[in-house]
């Protein structure tokens, strides 16, 4: 009788489709190499009669994939000048404040911190909404919207270039890749736009994601194993590869949506990062611990400390002993840049600048600063530096005070109106889709006047803001947190009030939805991702 087991190599095709190559039937549990793909479908039967001499045709009983590492990935020969380069490790979790990190994972960030001498980036903010705005910039060195295609972008209507992205850089000089992300549902680079054509890295989880998702409709689970300690698994046999090695393994499921679940990961992570030092990576292996942002939909978001804890996720470096002893500047100056104001623009350089390619920085500088926008962290950075320079928009900037508004002010209500008039234009195309939002409560108004060293912008559409240096400031900034119907959208905003024209003005890149939208927008959700925060469908 025995049991058979027919085997399906996952080949990712594109970030839609999953296909298969030629299946393989085996008898018994004999092992499966992996060819094609990292990751394997298998589907066993425990008769033989359900096989009916035809492999294609065995009714499983029992279906599961697997995953590893295949071993036929092609690697460009590094030069003898970047022979021994350094690998760079990113670990990274889904909407984690620093703060929230020290709070709920502390013997984690106690081994960091005081076993692997990390440093801590005090000063780390975020330069836009969301994962995209996160990780695009970590990357590739630039924002979504600064490339050619960025319109078709929007629309949802064309797949990323992985030539736009750093594994495929890095590649070129003999690296080995590896981009991990799990929920496909909310995928970084599937959300808001479409998606790669073709694989971003050598070792790439998300066919696997894919599959193990249509499986029982598992989110947070591989068979018993947690997939966040599958993904940590499958990482640490990533360090044990041959080859210099650059790979990010981002974890969403575990902290998207019940933030209070990232408190399991204590003693799984703190296994992880105790094997990465008694295995002696740290000799050529910089470690990264990161998050993309801080909680958005969290109850305490509506709080001041909420509003920061979203703008100041963790990110955490452990320098590896070779590039301590080839430049033993560098720990001095990490430590001083630790209060610094950073972003995801200076991790992208500063990559680059660990792995000795700093050719390829992104030398782009906002007009009017005196440092480019992206400044690796190696490299001493001012400490007067702006948010405007660092290329983050006002909204998100940590380093800006605001002064409560009263509400008998006129302008309490007038800057509350215009963030709804503002919501409103970006669907009134689609207003036989989308219902028009109504305000219905406002929380607080709060006033910051900006220095005149600081960008302001002239005009905007909805995707594309312009800005310009005004010759002295006729402007005042506010920030408005309401509440719309129908439902119960909150919202904060971040609006300009042009005193000398009497108008306000509101950059659609400076408005956070501070709760969940669920199943608000989804009569437009596929056409026009960018509008899902704004439209309540009439459906």
């Amino acid at each position: 009788m025995g049991v058979y087991c027919l085997y399906q190599d996952v080949i990712y095709h594109n970030d839609y489709l999953n296909s298969y190559a030629e299946p393989v039937l085996r008898k018994g549990s004999e092992v499966y190499n992996l060819n094609a793909s990292d990751h394997v479908k298998i589907s066993c039967a425990t008769r033989d009669s359900v096989y009916n001499g035809e492999m294609n045709k065995l009714n499983p009983s029992w279906t599961s994939i697997g995953a590893g590492f295949r071993s036929s990935v092609p690697l460009t020969k590094s030069r003898p000048d970047k022979k021994d380069g350094i690998s760079i490790i990113i670990v990274g979790f889904d909407s984690v404040s620093k703060n929230m990190f020290i709070r709920k994972v502390p013997k984690s960030y106690d081994y960091l911190t005081r076993d692997l001498n990390a440093i801590v980036l005090n000063g780390y903010n975020i330069v836009g909404d969301g994962s995209i705005e996160a990780l695009f910039p970590l990357l590739s060195g630039k924002t979504i919207l600064e490339l050619p295609e960025a319109t078709s972008f929007v629309h949802n209507s064309e797949h990323l270039k992985v030539e736009y992205f750093i594994f495929h850089l890095v590649k070129q000089y003999g690296y080995r890749t590896l981009y991990f992300e799990d929920s496909p549902k909310v995928n970084t680079f599937l959300y808001l736009v479409k998606g790669f054509m073709t694989r971003p890295a050598d070792h790439y989880l998300r066919p696997f994601c894919v599959e193990n998702s249509a499986i029982d409709n598992r989110d947070y689970c591989v068979g018993d194993t947690p997939q966040y300690k599958m993904m940590l698994n499958l990482t640490h046999q990533f360090l044990k590869l041959d080859g210099k090695k650059f790979g990010l393994n981002f974890m969403v499921d575990i902290s998207h949506s019940d933030f209070n679940l990232i408190s399991v990961v204590d003693d799984d992570l703190l296994h992880f990062l105790r094997v990465f030092k008694e295995e002696g990576h740290t000799k050529d292996k910089l470690l990264i611990l990161m998050s993309d942002h801080g909680p958005r939909f969290l109850e305490m978001r509506g709080t001041y400390q909420g509003r920061l804890e979203e703008r100041l996720p963790l990110m955490a470096i452990v320098l590896p002993e070779q590039l301590k002893k080839k430049r033993p500047e560098v720990q001095s100056i990490l430590k001083a840049n630790a209060d610094v104001l950073t972003t995801p623009f200076d991790l992208y350089a500063t990559m680059l600048d660990a792995m000795d390619l700093t050719q390829h920085w992104n030398k782009y500088t906002v007009k009017g600063a005196d440092v480019p926008r992206s400044v690796s962290i190696f490299r001493p950075i001012p400490r007067n530096r702006t948010c405007s320079e660092a290329g983050i928009e006002s909204h998100f900037c940590s380093c800006f005070k605001w002064d409560i508004v009263s509400k008998s002010n006129p302008i309490y209500h007038r800057v509350a109106n215009a963030l709804v008039h503002h919501i409103n234009k970006l669907t009134s195309e689609f207003r036989y889709l989308c219902a028009v939002r109504s305000l219905t409560s406002i929380e607080w108004v709060y006033k910051h006047i900006v220095n005149k060293g600081l960008l302001s912008m002239q005009t905007s559409n909805r995707h594309f803001p312009d800005f310009y240096n005004p010759p002295e400031v006729n402007w005042e900034l506010y920030q408005v947190r309401i509440e719309v119907a129908p439902a119960k959208g909150l919202y904060e905003g971040t609006v300009k009030y042009l005193k000398n024209l009497d108008t306000f003005v509101v950059n659609s890149k400076e408005i956070s939805r501070t709760n969940a939208y669920a199943h608000e927008p989804d009569c437009i959700k596929d056409e026009y991702p960018d509008l899902k925060k704004y439209c309540y469908c009439y459906q």
